[in-house]
């Protein structure tokens, strides 16, 4: 019996040794960089290649800030941030381009094209600025949550993933604390309050901000909280003050309009309509026996609605361009394939979920950032039956950081008159439509631009779109009017397989 275990083992250790590996939070190594001053200040930079315009310098520093701002024994941070320079001939307002997530940096992610072609775009209002939210990739100290203590438990049904969200929230926690975090400068205030000092360094008086997911919520933080410093703001996939709680009503909505346009290629495949029809029959079949979902639980097939991830599937419906695969997988879902992975996740999980500081991100600033009363009551109300629900997922979470919300009155917000460009897509799951026109009332200075088919990223697919949208927000940026509303064309969906 010992050799046998011993053979099992040695068995075993090439695709531990590979699962390492993939799990890995390997980091490229920076490129060399150069002295750069500007305005003053003196930066690192290195030069940026673009896919459309000229290289761009890409110079990067740091300042220290207090972690509480108003505690005397606060100590200091350090806040990363980038500047791109402008073009010759464009204004003296800055745009401040923050990144979504929480967790993620667009420090970090330079080199991707989307990325790059957008500032290429914003070099035409003025400077752009980066700036690392507190805690994340250039700012220091990082969450680092690789102490955190992880079991290979068995995680068969939703009670069981939400136990193990809250002590992955608890763990994380005590890591942080463990190692001198004081939790209570992690908040959204905290960081608008990082953008301004960022800018008081570079001396700029007035800045333009633009922020997409998360980085809208930090965008319209800062604005509330210093209007008096910004000019304009452009803010897509919306998050308002206490939407970082997703309507699971209007993300269903997003998700039938995905679906009606799916039934083309779909064709009455596996006796259902469409796609999400086809899932919501499978989450019934599992709810009342796995053994008639290929053995799969029901909250396994609810994390598949939107992203197929758990499966090995590529489609993400955030994302127009990866909205293609989505027919086709759940095609292959439903005839059993990849559907052995479930079972390899359930003993897993504690190993696999927070894992990275994104994590540490989510549960420190979205759960700082709560939900007001009056929209809990709401979302309770409306959750649809047997489909994901956010509300519960970060509750979960939530109660394993434990961290103390900002007070009602942020999550209520406040009217501003800085004026603001709302663009937001119509198939987004990740921040429903609905929050657009929820946020619009609080800025009557603010226009609603529409894209019909957007996903979450419908910004970027509106440029790339319309030739002409891209300059039209530059126009915006510097006094002019808003842009036209876009409709995008049809998802190109990847056949199924016969």
């Amino acid at each position: 019996m010992r050799i046998m275990r011993i053979r099992l083992l040695l068995g075993l250790m090439p695709v531990l040794i590979l699962a390492s590996w993939l799990l890995w939070p390997w980091e490229a190594a920076e490129p060399p960089t150069v002295p750069f001053s500007h305005r003053g200040v003196e930066l690192r930079s290195r030069t940026v290649e673009t896919p459309a315009g000229e290289p761009f310098d890409f110079a990067h520093g740091r300042i220290e800030v207090p972690e509480v701002r108003g505690k005397t024994d606060s100590r200091a941070l350090s806040i990363g941030f980038a500047v791109i320079p402008k073009r010759p001939g464009a204004g003296e307002v800055p745009v401040f381009l923050v990144a979504g997530g929480p967790g993620s940096s667009y420090i970090k992610r330079i080199d991707e094209a989307w990325l790059r072609d957008m500032i290429d775009l914003l070099r035409d209002v003025g400077d752009v600025v980066l700036v690392d939210l507190r805690g994340i990739h250039s700012s220091t100290p990082n969450f680092e949550l690789e102490g955190i203590e992880r079991k290979f438990r068995l995680v068969n049904d939703r009670e069981r993933f939400d136990t193990l969200l809250r002590d992955l929230g608890s763990a994380g926690r005590d890591t942080l604390l463990r190692d001198g975090f004081d939790l209570d400068g992690y908040v959204v205030t905290e960081a608008a309050a990082d953008i301004i000092a960022v800018a008081d360094t570079l001396g700029y008086p007035t800045i333009h901000m633009q922020g997409t997911s998360f980085g809208s919520h930090l965008t319209f933080t800062t604005v509330r909280e210093y209007p008096d410093r910004i000019g304009r703001f452009l803010v897509s996939g919306l998050e308002g003050y206490d939407h970082t709680f997703d309507d699971g009503e209007e993300v269903l909505a997003a998700l039938r309009q995905i679906a009606e346009e799916a039934r083309d290629v779909w064709s009455g495949a596996h006796g259902a309509s469409d796609p999400l029809a086809a899932l919501q029959a499978l989450v019934r079949r599992a709810a009342r026996d796995p053994r008639q979902a290929f053995g799969l639980r029901e909250h396994e097939v609810l994390s598949v609605f939107t992203s197929g991830e758990l499966f090995g599937f590529d489609y993400r419906l955030t994302n127009r361009a990866q909205m293609s695969g989505w027919p086709a997988a759940i095609d292959q879902l439903l005839r059993g394939d990849r559907t052995w992975r479930a079972a390899v996740f359930r003993r897993i999980a504690g190993f696999a979920v927070g894992r990275s500081e994104s994590e540490a991100a989510v549960g420190l600033f979205d759960c700082s950032s709560w939900i007001s009363k009056v929209r809990r009551e709401r979302l309770e109300a409306t959750a649809p039956p047997r489909f994901p629900n956010d509300l519960a997922q970060m509750d979960a979470l939530c109660s394993g950081w434990s961290i103390a919300p900002l007070p009602p009155a942020f999550q209520a917000g406040t009217q501003s008159p800085v004026p603001g460009l709302f663009v937001h897509g119509t198939y987004d799951v990740a921040t429903p439509y609905a929050n657009a026109k929820e946020m619009l009332s609080q800025f009557p200075n603010a226009v609603l631009v529409t894209v019909a088919g957007g996903s979450h990223a419908a910004l970027t697919e509106a440029i790339s779109e319309k030739p002409t949208f891209g300059p039209a927000l530059v126009d915006w940026f510097n006094g002019g009017g808003a842009p036209e509303d876009v409709k995008l064309g049809p998802i190109s969906f990847d056949p199924l397989s016969r």
